[in-house]
């Protein structure tokens, strides 16, 4: 896109989705299936021009990049890579294949069109492909193909770009508790109750993380699991965190006003992470709301802080050096190993919760809390179980030396901060 407004020149992203891949990897195996990636790839690249890029995006998906092409030329050439895929015959362990693939052309020509609006719209097109029959060749036409898939998966970038550009997020509040404020000898039986004694003592640190939801044109509220992956896959989770840390800083500076002892955890994506405009863009926040650093904590998941190692370190090290601190997530659920995480300048390891959730069933899980928090404290970082659920949960967690805790047991997640504290 960078290099369209530079030359003016014009381009089109190309998505091809295999058709019915799963039926080889299920019927013939998943070395089948490799091999005909690989075989695929190489049909493909054949067709290619010199100029253009060819990525696999994952499973069986690939795209295309076709510079300075027109329309007619864009379906020309997607044409060509379907009749050659047609005319391939993949020969696995005495049995012939046919493979086909359903292609989505988008050309980038819209006035001010991001790169999400892009990758969105070569998605529709080859899903309008597949819907068609598939083993064909479909290009984005913006007055009738979003009509025609707002009730697929693929409307839920429509909704995503509105509840950005209408403020259609909501953002709600689960308390985080530290342990030493907690009797273990005194524990309510009813879920919330903890919190609420903990709230009611005006000198208390009251501590958040901030949970998002999008609420839906007739007030229906839909969780993270709705439409996160979808903004991730369409360049959106930026712009998703730079809503919701300028939400969460606006609320932060109201409730500091009565209770100055209120801070919040954020959770941070990958894409933000990774993206060389968001430090400045954070930086930019914090300085309209003029708030004070050491009231945050950064959480980002494990998985994406491995993936993207250097980054991650180096952004977290930037965003410590105004003050925030930062919270590995979801630990223990990737594949983040004791020895990285001594590289990681985290404060805060937030151990995954289905080993929380399962501590009262059996000694196993158990014992992985035990080790988590016994080498996170080794290595100077504090610990966070989530997903507490009750009081049997929450001694165990004592027992094994957790410093902090959330869910549903300690307090469900608030819709407001009324007075700061309720």
């Amino acid at each position: 896109m960078q290099r369209i407004r530079r030359e003016s020149s014009l381009s089109a992203l190309v998505y091809l989705d295999l058709d019915r891949f799963k039926y080889i990897n299920d019927t013939a195996g998943h070395d089948a299936g490799d091999k005909l990636l690989v075989e695929i790839s190489r049909v493909l690249i054949s067709k290619l021009r010199k100029e253009d890029t060819l990525a696999r995006l994952g499973g069986d998906e690939f795209a295309m990049i076709l510079r300075n092409v027109n329309t007619g030329m864009a379906l020309d050439i997607a044409e060509e890579m379907r009749n050659a895929l047609d005319g391939c015959n993949f020969h696995y362990d005495g049995k012939n294949h046919a493979v086909h693939g359903s292609f989505g052309v988008a050309l980038m020509d819209i006035e001010g069109m991001s790169s999400g609006d892009i990758l969105a719209n070569a998605d529709i097109a080859c899903h309008v492909a597949k819907r068609g029959g598939r083993n064909r060749v479909h290009i984005y036409e913006q007055a009738n193909d979003e009509k025609n898939i707002m009730g697929s998966e693929l409307g839920w970038t429509n909704r995503l770009r509105e509840a950005i550009r209408h403020n259609r997020f909501v953002l709600h509040y689960q308390p985080i508790l530290d342990m030493s404020y907690i009797d273990l000898n005194n524990l309510p039986a009813e879920d919330g109750a903890l919190w609420k004694r903990h709230a009611s003592v005006a000198e208390n640190p009251l501590h958040y993380e901030l949970l998002l939801r999008m609420a839906g044109e007739n007030g229906e509220l839909y969780y993270p699991d709705a439409f996160i992956p979808v903004a991730e896959r369409f360049n959106l989770m930026c712009d998703v965190d730079i809503w919701v840390l300028n939400e969460a800083l606006s609320a932060l500076k109201d409730v500091q006003k009565e209770h100055p002892h209120v801070s919040f955890s954020i959770n941070l994506s990958g894409h933000t992470i990774n993206a060389d405009d968001s430090l400045p863009k954070i930086k930019s926040l914090l300085e309209k709301h003029g708030t004070n650093p050491q009231s945050l904590v950064f959480e980002v998941t494990e998985t994406c802080a491995i993936a993207n190692f250097e980054s991650a370190s180096q952004f977290i090290e930037e965003m410590k050096c105004l003050g925030c601190r930062f919270s590995l997530d979801d630990f223990g659920s990737g594949f983040c190993s004791f020895s990285q995480l001594k590289c990681l300048p985290a404060d805060f390891v937030k151990i995954d919760g289905q080993f929380v959730k399962g501590m009262s069933r059996g000694s196993i899980d158990r014992a992985i809390v035990t080790a988590m928090n016994d080498v996170a404290h080794s290595l100077g970082r504090y610990t966070v179980a989530e997903y507490v659920e009750s009081p049997e949960i929450l001694r165990l967690l004592k027992v094994c030396g957790v410093d902090r805790v959330q869910g549903h047991y300690v307090c469900a997640p608030l819709t407001g901060l009324g007075k700061g504290r309720a």
